[in-house]
């Protein structure tokens, strides 16, 4: 029907399309062959001539290598999404991944609203919140009037002796804290690495240059932080190919790599005490200044299971923040999986030894936080259930201790699809 110009970028095109006649346009998944490490982008192009090619949405990582890739589009009409399914075959093994997205889809611009129907809402939503504040300062008002009547009232009745505090009413008041608190972290945005919970990476200006790092620079940071942390010399060439590079000759493998390191250094010189240094033929990242949460926690897994001790002192230091994180939760490769598992079975340990410090075990507070990070990587723990239950139990919570273990009780059986076998009394009752 049409021919693409030759001067548009190189690209071809996944197996199948999915065409909108009523609007006169054709749906496809488009890739450049022209490299291993590529990606996929939606495309939609007017049926007729070909033209008005669109993007939409964000790239999705691609390895492309010849006839073992494969990509594909599929248009659920019951749902009204479209799937774009994604296999790559190495060693008799496919990897496949399947991403979706609501249809018809949307360009970011078609999403943002006009500046005169911006303004238009602004404006009629600014209208009823000053209805709202007008209402709730007069409830308000009525409510203070309300409370000084009354208290008028009691101190007329109360004879004038100085009230008697116990220590019980001093507990009360110490222990009321939601059983869901947890502090906010402290945001390190000058110099630092964040890989709990999301990566991203800050400049020495407090600039985020997260989208400065490509899918291989990123992991490739990611490879020398994880060999440096767990066997304190960093990962060497071999492995870096392996990993990155397994489907290049040796020569092109080690182009690649010169290349991305000499990338890579020029973007660490934007940060303050980090570099990167190569002895013998491992490569490793030395902090001084700069931070990392997932090395900051690392350090203090190993001071807790060489039995350093918890004080008030040293309280304060401890990341306790930061235990919920999960390692690098957006980024998906093979090679992660184990240093996520091995993450969390640290962090956990981690946590059953905290709890049983002299410093903490008299802490409720620090105690139901534990359990809280404990429960954010395992929901079925049952050391974390016990922890929680017994601490809330003991403060006269027992309503609270009952919700969590009805929750827990919930998730075990959805996720392992059988029964609980404690009861509530037994968990409570469980010494730790």
């Amino acid at each position: 029907m049409w021919t693409i110009p030759n001067d548009t970028k190189n690209f071809v095109v996944g197996n199948h399309i999915v065409t909108d006649e009523t609007n006169n346009k054709l749906y496809a998944l488009c890739f450049p062959n022209d490299c291993s490490n590529s990606y996929i982008l939606l495309k939609s192009f007017d049926l007729t001539d070909g033209n008005n090619c669109t993007n939409y949405a964000d790239t999705i990582p691609f390895s492309f290598n010849d006839v073992n890739s494969f990509c594909t589009l599929y248009y659920d009409s019951l749902q009204s999404r479209l799937y774009a399914v994604t296999n790559y075959n190495y060693n008799n093994k496919s990897n496949i991944n399947i991403y979706s997205l609501a249809y018809p889809p949307l360009k970011i611009e078609d999403t943002l609203q006009t500046v005169a129907g911006h303004k238009a809402r602004v404006t009629k939503i600014g209208f009823f919140i000053g209805i709202g504040i007008c209402i709730i300062a007069g409830m308000g008002c009525m409510y203070l009037c309300y409370r000084k009547k009354k208290r008028r009232r009691k101190e007329s009745h109360i004879p004038h002796n100085p009230p008697v505090v116990t220590n019980t009413d001093r507990s009360s008041k110490t222990t009321t804290q939601d059983e869901n608190y947890k502090p906010q972290p402290d945001i390190h945005k000058k110099s630092s690495i964040l890989f709990l919970d999301g990566f991203q990476v800050w400049d020495k200006n407090g600039a985020d240059i997260t989208k400065s790092f490509t899918p291989i620079l990123k992991q490739l940071l990611i490879l020398i932080i994880l060999y440096s942390v767990n066997n304190k010399k960093g990962i060497s060439n071999v492995t870096l190919r392996e990993l990155l590079w397994f489907d290049k000759t040796d020569e092109s493998a080690q182009n690649n790599r010169r290349v991305n390191i000499r990338k890579l250094k020029l973007l660490l010189e934007k940060l303050d005490g980090v570099e990167l240094v190569k002895e013998s033929t491992y490569w490793a990242l030395k902090f001084t200044h700069a931070y990392c949460d997932y090395i900051d926690v690392c350090n203090w897994i190993d001071k807790v299971k060489n039995k350093e001790p918890i004080t008030a002192e040293n309280i304060n230091d401890l990341p306790l923040n930061l235990l919920s994180g999960q390692l690098l939760p957006y980024v998906q490769t093979d090679w992660l999986d184990s240093f996520k598992s091995d993450y969390t079975n640290s962090v956990l340990d981690m946590a059953i030894n905290l709890s049983k410090q002299e410093y903490i075990k008299g802490n409720n507070e620090l105690l139901i936080q534990i359990a809280n990070s404990m429960f954010a990587h395992d929901k079925t723990d049952e050391y974390a259930l016990i922890l929680k239950c017994h601490t809330l139990y003991k403060q006269g919570r027992t309503s609270l201790a009952k919700t969590t273990f009805d929750t827990f009780c919930n998730e075990y059986k959805a996720m392992l699809n059988t029964n609980y076998t404690k009861t509530f009394n037994e968990v409570i009752n469980c010494q730790l």
